[in-house]
């Protein structure tokens, strides 16, 4: 046999074609479901896309929509006093009737003014013990200088405040200023803080 030739071995034999029709997977959908095996029946299929859902029925709209009187929170009708604004749309109007009878006694904006100076006079440290400083009577600027633990300067300038604050008063001995507490309203104002930090 010459060297070049080239013999194929035959390997035919050796492989089997198993093509029975028992073997292909059957995908007919159950006679009694209508339902393919390989499809879960309890699965819920995805609406296609675009597909609008169901608007929800009257007996699932939630109590907590509407308010006391029947309405509804998010459009109340018109004709209904305390809803026309919709003010209250949260609350269901509870203390509407509460807010009518505080709406002429509310403090003014003025007045809301000088107490909130007021209560920014207190809110510096050094004023406040300042203040306590001075429940036990009147001082000096040397006196709460050394009972404070400022300086001179420190003293006179909060002193200063108070005093167009309206907390504090003086009165002139010789070279020397005495201040002391204008009224008894700042001490209970005083003694209510401490009293409300303690609790």
């Amino acid at each position: 046999m010459p060297a070049d030739t080239f013999i194929s071995p035959d390997i035919s034999s050796d492989i089997t074609h198993d093509i029975s029709p028992d073997t292909t997977p059957d995908i007919s959908p159950d006679i009694n479901t209508g339902v393919s095996p390989d499809i879960n029946p309890n699965t819920t299929p995805t609406p296609a896309s675009g597909t609008i859902p169901p608007s929800p029925s009257a007996s699932s709209i939630s109590p907590e929509s509407t308010d006391p009187i029947g309405h509804s929170k998010s459009t109340p009708p018109a004709d209904h006093p305390d809803c026309a604004d919709c003010p209250h749309l949260q609350c269901g109007g509870k203390n509407i009737a509460l807010v009518k009878r505080l709406a002429d006694k509310l403090i003014t904006e003025e007045e809301a003014y000088f107490v909130s100076e007021l209560f920014k006079a207190l809110s510096d440290m050094t004023r406040v013990r300042i203040l306590f400083a001075l429940l036990g009577g009147e001082m000096c600027v040397c006196d709460l200088q050394e009972l404070v633990g400022v300086t001179q300067s420190a003293v006179s300038h909060q002193l200063r405040t108070l005093k167009q604050a309206g907390l504090v008063k003086y009165r002139r001995e010789g070279k020397s200023l005495y201040y002391s507490i204008a009224d008894g309203h700042v001490s209970t104002m005083l003694a209510t803080g401490l009293e409300h930090i303690s609790e």
